[in-house]
């Protein structure tokens, strides 16, 4: 996951980079890699609405990928081959999870 703020010379270089930089232009178009932006946020996302949407998506994208990992994890065998006769038990579902951060 990657957080741009848009006020900042330092996501701008950043962005003029990844055009100019094919490796870069092949991660991000990757399905796997998330970006998001906060177009007004400067580099530090120094208001508490600009941290709390960080928070926010970090949180649900740390949720979302736990979730996966947890889904795969269970069917490792200890060696670390694929357990065919298990399905992940009982997974976790979003709304069982609760974010510290939200203020509602």
């Amino acid at each position: 996951m990657l957080i741009l703020s848009g006020n900042d010379l330092t996501a701008r270089e950043f962005r003029d980079h990844v055009a100019r930089c094919g490796k870069w232009q092949g991660l991000f178009a990757q399905e796997s890699v998330t970006i998001k932006e906060l177009p007004d946020a400067n580099h530090t996302f120094s208001t508490e609405e600009w941290r709390q949407q960080v928070s926010e998506w970090t949180f649900q994208w740390v949720c979302a990928h736990s979730l996966l990992l947890a889904g795969v994890a269970n069917k490792l065998l200890p060696d670390g081959q694929l357990n065919e006769r298990h399905g992940p038990s009982s997974p976790i579902g979003m709304e069982t999870i609760v974010n510290p951060w939200n203020r509602e």
